[in-house]
C-alpha cells in the first residue's frame, strides 16, 4: 500500500492517478488518513458529533463556573456561552492531541489549571459525558499503530515533515519506526531560463538575475476589471486552442469560469458550490420565527416564498401575496384567501367525484400544514419558549425533508427508467436528463436540511432536564452553530473537462502548464497566538509541543508557492479587479513577483483584457478570439401613434375600473398594454413601503371606526374616538402591520397611532359639525360612463337631510399629497370623485365630494358647502356645473378615444410627443371646436410607467 499524504489534499489532486514510478493507492489528508488507519486497526469510527460536543462542553463549563465563580472565562461565557464553549473545547483538544495528560501541578499557569479542573469534570462525566472528537480518535490510533501491523509500505509527503503540525509529526514518526518509509519528494523547477524560472528561484531564495523580464511566455499576467469578462475571454481562448489543457487552480471554488466554459460548448468542470444561502437551507433559520410574538413578517414572507417549503405551494404563494400587502397574520384578506383555497377542493371534489379520495387527502395534508405553522401558540420575544415546542418544530422539518428526499429519489428512479426505455421519444431525452440532473442537484440541500434539523433536535434533547426553556437569542445562536453549507454540484463533470484543483499544493507533481484563476487574496485571516508565553514554556517542560502562529505561517508560505514551483513550462495568473462586485487585493505572492522581476518591467508580461493593452504579447502563444465591431442600435424617439391591424381590432371591455378608464383617457397605450395585451409587471414579493403601509392601516382603522359610528346613533366625543382607536389599532398592527411591532419601530408605531387618532377625530368632528351621518364605508358602486360599464369602491359615503330630501357626500381618504389633490380640484382633474358622485346619485344629481388627507387631518374640497372648515380651491363656483362639465368632457373624451382605437390608432403621449400630437390633432380635426370639449391632455410622461421600453422612452 502506497499513500500520498498532504494537508491540502481534499477531494481533488493533480495528477489524479500518480505513479512514482509505482502507482499511489491512496491520496489523503489528516482526516482521511486517520479514517484509513482506524479501518485497518479495527477501531470503531465514531459518528461525527461536533455540535453535540459543543453543547456537552457548554454544560460542563456551566457546572465548573458554579464551583469556580471567578474562572477566567466567566465574562465571555456570560456574553456568549456557546462561542466560549467552542473556543475552550478547541484549546482543550489541541492540548489533548499533542499528548498532554492534564495532570495537576501547583506551579502551572492559571488558564491551564482551569482546563485541568474542567477536564476532571469531563473524566468523571459531570454533568454529562463528552463525546470523542478528532483528538481522542487521533490518540487512540497513535496508541495502536505501535501494536498492530499496517499494510502500508511507503508514505509520500507533500509537505516537508518539519512543517507539519506537531501531532502529525509524532504520528508519522511512529509509523516510520514501525518500518514504513517516509519519503519527501524533491521536485525540480522549470528547466529553461525565463521569467517563470526567475520567479521560482526568487521564491526558493536562490541566486537569480533581478529585474530581468525576458517576456518569453513562461509567465503571463492577465488583468481585467471583472472576473466575468476574463472568464468569457479565456473560454474563447480554450475554444480556439483545443490542445491547450492547463491545470486550472480555482482556489475559491468560483463557478464563473465553469459556467462560461459550458456556454462556449466546452465540457463542464462540475465544480461544487458550497453555500449556506441555499433556499432549502434557509428553512433552518426561518422556522423559529413561528415561535415568537410579535411576528417578523419579513422572515415569514421569505419562508412562504421559498421554492421548496413545507406548506402547500399554492397556499404559500397566496400567503406571500397577502403578506406583501398586509404584513401580518389573519387580516380580512388573509382569511378570505385561505377560505377560498380550501373551498376550491370542495368544488373539485364535486366536479370530479372519482378523485375524491386523493383530493381529500391533499386537502387534509394542506390543512394540517397550515395549522401547524400558523395556528400555533406564540411566545413573547422577551421571554423564553418551552424546549419541547422547539423540538417539535425542528423534528417536523426533519421529517418533511426526509419525505421530500425520498420523493426526489423515487422521481429520479422513474426518470432513469424513462431514459433507459427504448419507447421514450428521442426529442424528450435531453429534457428528461436535465430534469433528472436538477433533482439530483437538489438532493444535497434536502439531505443537509434533514441532518441539520435532526442535529438541532439532538442538541435540544441533550440539554439538562432542568433546562426547559430557550430565549430567542439562545435559540438563534444554537441554529447558527449547527447550520452548515451544503455542497451542491449544479452540473455534473463531463468527459474531457480541463483538470483542476482547489488548493495550490494539491498539484502534487510537476506539470507543464498551470492556469491560476483569480490570483487574488482570498486566504484565511491572520491568526493570533492562542497561548501565552508562560503557558508555552510550561507545556514545553511537559513535552507538549504547541504550534505557534509563526510556524503556521511558515507552512502557509510553503503551501502558497508550491503551484508556482511545480509549473514546468507556463504559468498564467488571472487577476480581476472585482469578483462578484467586490474589489479584490492581489495575492500575497504578487509582492514577491514584483520584487523578483521588477514592478516597472513587469508591464511587459501584463495583458489587460479591457483595454487590449499588450494583447499582441499574448497572441504570440495562443490563437486569440476575434472581435466584431457592432454599430450601436440607437433607439428612436417615441412616435405619437402606433397602429394595430384591423384584424386585431380592440373592442370595448365589459367593465372598467377607474384606474383603467383613467389610462384610456390620458395614456391609451398603457390601457392597451395593461388591460388588452395583459402586459403586467410581475409582483415583487416584498413588504410594501412604509407610506403605503401606513395608508393601508389608516384606511382599515377608519373603516372599522365609521362602521361602529354608523350603528351607534349618538354623537361621539373626542375621548370616545381616541379610546376606540386605541382599543382596535393594536390588533390591527398584528393583522396588517406587524412590521411596526418589530424591535426599533416603537417610535414609528406611536407616531402613526397618534396621527391616526388626531385624523380620526378631525374627520368625525367635521362630519358631526356639518350635520352629516355615515351611510357606508368601502361601498361598491357601478354604473355607465358613456357606453362603458364602470365599477369602483367609495371610501366614505355621508348623508344629511336638506328640506324634505337628502343630500349625499363622498369623501376619498388619502394618506398624503394635499398639494397634489388641491391641484386636481383646481384644474378639474378630480375625475374619480366626479364619476363616483354621478354614479352614487344614479345620474339624477351630484353628491358633494372632498378629499380627506390623513397625514395632516385636513379636508380639501372645491367649496365649503359640505364642510365649513374645509380648505377650498373654488369657493364661488357652482360645483354642480363644474361636475357636469367634467362629466361631459369624460364622456366625449371616452368616445373620441374609442373611435381612435376602433381605427387602430393608439396614441403615445409623452413629454417628447405631446407637441406633435397637439399639432396632428388640430390638423386632422374637421371642427377644431370639438376638441375644446375634451379633457385637457397631459404634457408630460405618465407616472409609474411600466412600458417606457416599448414606446422607446428609455434611451
Amino acid at each position: 500500500m502506497i499513500i500520498q499524504f498532504g494537508l491540502e489534499i481534499e477531494e481533488r489532486t493533480f495528477p489524479t492517478y500518480i505513479k512514482i514510478p509505482e502507482e499511489v493507492d491512496l491520496c489523503c489528508n489528516s482526516n482521511s488518513l486517520i479514517t484509513y488507519l482506524e479501518k485497518h486497526l479495527g477501531i470503531s469510527y465514531p459518528e461525527r458529533h461536533d455540535y453535540l460536543r459543543y453543547e456537552q462542553y457548554r454544560q460542563i463549563l456551566t457546572v465548573h463556573l458554579e464551583l469556580n465563580p471567578n474562572a477566567f472565562y466567566r465574562a465571555s461565557f456570560e456574553a456568549d456561552n456557546m462561542a466560549t464553549a467552542i473556543a475552550l473545547l478547541q484549546r482543550r483538544d489541541e492540548l489533548l492531541i499533542n499528548g498532554w495528560d492534564f495532570a495537576y501541578q501547583k506551579d502551572m499557569p492559571t488558564r491551564l489549571r482551569t482546563l485541568v479542573e474542567i477536564e476532571n469534570l469531563v473524566q468523571n462525566g459531570e454533568p454529562t459525558a463528552l463525546f470523542d472528537g478528532f483528538a481522542e480518535r487521533f490518540r487512540r490510533v497513535l496508541h495502536f499503530v505501535n501494536i498492530l501491523p499496517l499494510p502500508v509500505d511507503k508514505i509520500y509527503l507533500n509537505e516537508p515533515l518539519y512543517l507539519l503540525p506537531p501531532h502529525l509529526q509524532e504520528l508519522l514518526g511512529t509509523l516510520q519506526n514501525t518500518g514504513i518509509d517516509l519519503i519527501e519528494l524533491k521536485h525540480s523547477i522549470a528547466k529553461e531560463a525565463g521569467d517563470l524560472q526567475t520567479f521560482q528561484k526568487a521564491l526558493l531564495k536562490e541566486p537569480y538575475q533581478r529585474n530581468q523580464v525576458k517576456a518569453d511566455g513562461s509567465l503571463i499576467i492577465i488583468q481585467a476589471k471583472r472576473e466575468t469578462y476574463a472568464a468569457e475571454y479565456w473560454a474563447k481562448v480554450f475554444v480556439e486552442n483545443p490542445s491547450y489543457r492547463p491545470v486550472c487552480l480555482i482556489p475559491d471554488k468560483n463557478r464563473t469560469l465553469d459556467n462560461t466554459l459550458v456556454e462556449e460548448g466546452l465540457p463542464s468542470l462540475g465544480i461544487l458550490s458550497a453555500s449556506i444561502a441555499r433556499p432549502t437551507l434557509q428553512i433552518l433559520k426561518l422556522v423559529s420565527t413561528f415561535l415568537w410574538r410579535p411576528i417578523n413578517p419579513y422572515k415569514i414572507l421569505e419562508f412562504v416564498s421559498l421554492p421548496n417549503t413545507p406548506i402547500h405551494p399554492a397556499l404559500a404563494r397566496g400567503i406571500a401575496k397577502i403578506m406583501a400587502q398586509k404584513p401580518g397574520l389573519f387580516s380580512g384578506a388573509w382569511n378570505a384567501m385561505v377560505r377560498q383555497f380550501f373551498d376550491y377542493y370542495d368544488e373539485k371534489i364535486q366536479e370530479n367525484p372519482e378523485n375524491r379520495a386523493a383530493l381529500e387527502e391533499e386537502k387534509e395534508k394542506a390543512q394540517e400544514e397550515y395549522r401547524f405553522w400558523f395556528t400555533r401558540r406564540r411566545y413573547d420575544t422577551t421571554k423564553a419558549v418551552p424546549k419541547s415546542e422547539v423540538i417539535d418544530l425542528y423534528r417536523y422539518v426533519s421529517i418533511w425533508a426526509r419525505k421530500q428526499e425520498d420523493e426526489h429519489k423515487k422521481l429520479i428512479e422513474s426518470l432513469q427508467k424513462k431514459l433507459d426505455s427504448p419507447s421514450t421519444p428521442h426529442n424528450k431525452i435531453q429534457e428528461i436528463e436535465r430534469y433528472k440532473e436538477d433533482l439530483q442537484n437538489g438532493l444535497p440541500a434536502l439531505e443537509g436540511l434533514r441532518i441539520q434539523s435532526n442535529n438541532i433536535v439532538q442538541v435540544l434533547e441533550a440539554l439538562p432536564e432542568n433546562d426547559t426553556h430557550l430565549s430567542n437569542l439562545r435559540l438563534e445562536r444554537l441554529v447558527r452553530t449547527i447550520n452548515e453549507p451544503a455542497a451542491i454540484r449544479f452540473r455534473s463533470e463531463e468527459v474531457g473537462h480541463l483538470p483542476y484543483v482547489y488548493k495550490g499544493s494539491a498539484v502534487v507533481r510537476p506539470t507543464e502548464d498551470v492556469f491560476w484563476w483569480n490570483f487574488v487574496d482570498i486566504e484565511r485571516e491572520t491568526g493570533f497566538a492562542r497561548w501565552y508565553r508562560k503557558e508555552r514554556t510550561y507545556l514545553e517542560k511537559e513535552d507538549v509541543p504547541i504550534e505557534t502562529p509563526s510556524e503556521e505561517n511558515l507552512r502557509l508560505l510553503w503551501q502558497r508557492m508550491q503551484v508556482v514551483l511545480r509549473t514546468q513550462r507556463r504559468l498564467i495568473l488571472v487577476m480581476p479587479q472585482y469578483i462578484e462586485g467586490k474589489e479584490q487585493l492581489p495575492h500575497p505572492l504578487w509582492g514577491d513577483l514584483c520584487a523578483a522581476l521588477g514592478e516597472n518591467d513587469l508591464s511587459r508580461i501584463i495583458v489587460n483584457l479591457d483595454t487590449q493593452e499588450n494583447i499582441q504579447f499574448l497572441g504570440q502563444f495562443y490563437t486569440l478570439p476575434g472581435f466584431i465591431s457592432l454599430m450601436p442600435n440607437v433607439l428612436g424617439h417615441p412616435k405619437p401613434y402606433f397602429y394595430i391591424p384591423s384584424d386585431k381590432n380592440i373592442q370595448q371591455t365589459e367593465t372598467e375600473s377607474y384606474s383603467s378608464l383613467d389610462s384610456l383617457l390620458y395614456y391609451p397605450y398603457q390601457w392597451i398594454f395593461r388591460y388588452q395585451v395583459k402586459f403586467k409587471k410581475s409582483s415583487m414579493l416584498s413588504v410594501v413601503k412604509d407610506r403605503i403601509l401606513k395608508g393601508n392601516i389608516a384606511h382599515s382603522v377608519f373603516e372599522g371606526l365609521f362602521n361602529t359610528i354608523k350603528t351607534s346613533e349618538k354623537t361621539w366625543s373626542k375621548e370616545e374616538v381616541v379610546e376606540w382607536v386605541e382599543g382596535h389599532i393594536s390588533d390591527l398592527f398584528e393583522r396588517e402591520g406587524a412590521v411596526l411591532l418589530m424591535y426599533g419601530q416603537e417610535a414609528e408605531r406611536i407616531g402613526l397611532t397618534n396621527r391616526i387618532k388626531q385624523a380620526a377625530w378631525a374627520l368625525v368632528f367635521a362630519i358631526q359639525e356639518n350635520g352629516w351621518t355615515i351611510v357606508d364605508t368601502e361601498l361598491p358602486i357601478s354604473g355607465k360612463v358613456a357606453t362603458q360599464e364602470l365599477k369602483g369602491v367609495v371610501d366614505l359615503v355621508l348623508q344629511r337631510k336638506k328640506g324634505t330630501s337628502y343630500e349625499k357626500a363622498i369623501v376619498d381618504l388619502k394618506w398624503g399629497g394635499a398639494t397634489y389633490r388641491k391641484e386636481q380640484l383646481r384644474n378639474g382633474e378630480d375625475l374619480q370623485l366626479v364619476i363616483y358622485s354621478k354614479l352614487l346619485e344614479r345620474h339624477e344629481g351630484w353628491a358633494h365630494t372632498a378629499y380627506f388627507i390623513i397625514e395632516s387631518g385636513k379636508i380639501i374640497a372645491r367649496n365649503n358647502i359640505a364642510f365649513k372648515n374645509a380648505e377650498v380651491v373654488a369657493q364661488d363656483v357652482d360645483f354642480r356645473a363644474v361636475h357636469q362639465k367634467i362629466w361631459d368632457c369624460i364622456e366625449k373624451t371616452y368616445q373620441w378615444r374609442m373611435k381612435q382605437i376602433a381605427a387602430g390608432e393608439i396614441e403615445v403621449r409623452t413629454e417628447l410627443t405631446h407637441e406633435e400630437l397637439e399639432e396632428l390633432i388640430s390638423q386632422n380635426a374637421m371642427d377644431p371646436s370639438e376638441f375644446m370639449d375634451l379633457l385637457e391632455m397631459k404634457g408630460g410622461n405618465a407616472k409609474y410607467d411600466d412600458y417606457q421600453v416599448l414606446i422607446n422612452l428609455v434611451r
